[in-house]
């Protein structure tokens, strides 16, 4: 798995960088992308906000330089070139693209809740198991997890969920906001 955080990397750039890590050479199965956009004021409150993108691809997918889930979940809505960008260059399903920001198309298309809290299902990323623990040996997965060859550990079949508020949280403090 690699995790490519930008600040001054663009989304496109970060979107680029997925096809590297898919190169034939490699066997990484998973990228997660984190898009750091600038800091905000909002002139209304005086107080900072930042909007904040996740993007998860798989190699496993049968698109794998399209990102399977998107979700937004900074302070700050996602200004519409990047909601644009996501949906029509990235190829990104609506339905695909949730969080801070974007319509729920189960609350009659009002906006997500704000990602303002830990243990939010709507934030939490999932990493799935066996592309995390794909071509890992036996000896070197977690005790207690006997698994046949080429087979994922039980345990951790369901992946591995990352809460996105924490991940909100750490940027957040380091931008001294």
């Amino acid at each position: 798995m690699m995790i490519e955080v930008g600040f001054s990397q663009s989304l496109p750039d970060l979107h680029r960088t997925a096809a590297l890590y898919f190169n034939p050479r490699t066997t990484i199965q998973i990228v997660l992308a984190i898009k750091i956009f600038g800091e905000r004021v909002d002139p209304n409150t005086n107080t900072s906000t930042v909007a904040l993108i996740a993007a998860l691809y798989l190699r496993t997918s049968a698109t794998p330089l399209i990102p399977t889930s998107v979700i937004s979940f900074g302070t700050a809505n996602p200004d519409t070139n990047t909601v644009n960008y996501i949906i029509n260059q990235m190829g990104v399903p609506p339905g695909s693209f949730i969080g801070v920001g974007r319509p729920d198309p189960n609350n009659n298309n009002n906006n997500f809740f704000p990602c303002n809290a830990a243990n939010l299902p709507v934030y939490q990323m999932n990493i799935p198991g066996p592309e995390l623990f794909n071509g890992v040996p036996a000896h070197l997965l977690p005790a207690g997890f006997p698994i046949a060859p080429n087979t994922p550990p039980a345990g951790f079949a369901a992946g591995f969920n990352l809460d996105l508020w924490e991940v909100q949280r750490t940027i957040r403090r380091n931008l001294c906001m």
